[in-house]
């Protein structure tokens, strides 16, 4: 999909100094002193270093591409920023997003005026810049960092530098409120609340239809069966078992099944996870990647710390695209640690099988090729098994990275297709992505009726209210559902 570029800003990641390898997208504009770091929003990513790299994006995004239409609408002559209309920064607010979401190249002469050449954007999307937008101004007023002095200035030259930017976005997004409670103490909140509403008013973004109710489509049950029974093996002739089979990435996808991790959570395991009992067998356990403990016998540290006396930073802090992996806060005990719970017995013993050949004959040969290439040996479960397509750099028993997880989730589709000879629908409206087989499990649950809270502990949610999207009613259930409806009135005659 084509998407807007930016014209008079850029945004580059970097190592911020003294802040223990945290990297951050910084937004330079180039003004009329010349090319400038929007420190402002420095400031704003080092008061939320835990947000993601994302996050942090769509701010540079919004403040970049603003600044942007700023300048060309001045360039081109189209607005005269020195009017004396009393809402211009509103109007001008609205304007930008109503470019952003239509884009800016005229369907009739096919020409763009302002010569920024955006594609049109999604509702949706434009509601995200906005409300990043007025995320960020919040910041910057409550951190007193719009200048008072050309704030109080009656001259409207906007965007020739930061100060002056920040200033025209906060005249664009506040509005004063004159209440006629002011004198009562606890009004504070109430004006907060109202003028919050007020200034998200800025412009009505309205689709056709009405909000989508947020459902993930489950994995298609049907093919759950065929999926582990065909999708793994490589080669059933060969004579070791990781030839036979990809058992990394069939271990892997057991968990999100019948277990129901999310997709980047098995890289965040650690051999010591997966702890063996004389009553269950085996247990698995989800560890915060920082803050947990190691629960390595005689090693006190936190898991953070014990990484960075190898080298290694968290896997969910890292920048290095083969090595970072996402995690969503779950809800942990006082140790930071919850337990994955299988649904399916005969999953459950298949994992604890794999487990044993995994971690006594697989690994330790994948490690230490790594080892032999001068890596440290690391403590992570899963490891990898390739190479760079492009350098010919051997990732063999590296930590297991997301494209090598989802490499094999596409071969195993692949592979499953081969075997019952059809076409397999591929994207989150079929289920057929790695977050399908989470879906599958919370699915599962909620067909039959398990108690909220044990649907809660099982999926890890905060809030009993995030199991909700997994409720979606599949095809089938629909269908038995309707049945017995059909059946209570079909003798009713019209």
């Amino acid at each position: 999909m084509t998407k807007a570029h930016g014209k008079h800003h850029i945004a580059l990641k970097q190592e911020v100094h003294l802040m223990n390898g945290l990297v951050v997208p910084v937004l330079y504009l180039r003004t009329q002193h010349g090319i400038r770091a929007c420190q402002s929003l420095m400031d704003y990513f080092l008061q939320n270093p835990e947000r993601s790299i994302q996050w942090m994006q769509w701010r540079v995004r919004a403040v970049g591409f603003f600044y942007d239409y700023c300048q060309e609408l001045k360039a081109n002559g189209l607005f005269n920023f020195k009017g004396n209309e009393p809402s211009l920064h509103r109007k001008v607010m609205r304007m930008f997003l109503f470019a952003f979401m239509r884009g800016t190249i005229d369907h009739k002469t096919a020409k763009d005026p302002l010569k920024l050449y955006w594609p049109a954007a999604t509702p949706d999307v434009t509601k995200r810049l906005a409300s990043a937008l007025e995320d960020f101004i919040d910041f910057c007023h409550v951190n007193d960092l719009i200048d008072k002095d050309i704030l109080q200035s009656p001259e409207r030259d906007a965007m020739k530098d930061e100060p002056t930017t920040l200033t025209f976005l906060y005249r664009a997004i506040k509005i004063k409120q004159n209440s006629f409670l002011s004198h009562v103490k606890n009004i504070g909140q109430i004006a907060q609340r109202l003028e919050r509403q007020n200034r998200r008013s800025i412009i009505n973004i309205n689709t056709e239809t009405s909000s989508p109710i947020k459902t993930d489509i489950r994995f298609p049950q049907e093919l759950v069966a065929p999926f582990f029974k065909y999708g793994f093996v490589k080669d059933p002739d060969a004579p070791l078992l990781e030839d036979q089979n990809d058992i990394t990435g069939k271990m892997a996808a057991l968990l999100l099944f019948f277990g129901g991790l999310r997709m980047s959570e098995p890289l965040h395991l650690w051999v010591n996870d997966i702890v063996l009992t004389s009553q269950y067998g085996h247990r698995v356990f989800l560890r915060h990647p920082e803050q947990a403990e190691t629960f390595i016998i005689g090693e006190k540290k936190t898991r953070e710390a014990y990484l960075k006396s190898l080298g290694l930073q968290s896997r969910r802090q890292s920048q290095i695209k083969s090595y970072h992996a996402g995690w969503k806060n779950l809800a942990v005990d006082q140790f930071k640690t919850c337990e994955c719970f299988f649904l399916h017995q005969g999953a459950s013993d298949l994992f604890a099988s794999m487990y044993g050949y995994y971690i006594n004959n697989y690994r330790p040969k994948m490690i230490a090729t790594y080892k032999s290439n001068g890596n440290i040996e690391h403590p992570f479960l899963f490891v990898s098994s390739g190479f760079n397509r492009v350098t010919g750099e051997s990732y063999v028993g590296a930590p297991y990275s997301e494209a090598a997880f989802d490499y094999s989730w596409e071969q195993a589709l692949n592979r499953v297709e081969h075997a019952i000879g059809e076409k397999i629908p591929r994207g989150k409206r079929y289920g057929t992505t790695k977050h399908g087989g989470r879906h599958f499990y919370g699915g599962l649950l909620s067909d039959v009726n398990a108690p909220p809270k044990v649907i809660q502990a099982c999926l890890h949610h905060g809030s009993i209210e995030s199991q909700e999207r997994y409720k979606a009613p599949t095809i089938d259930g629909i269908q038995a559902a309707l049945n017995e409806v059909r059946s209570l009135v079909q003798g009713i005659i019209i």
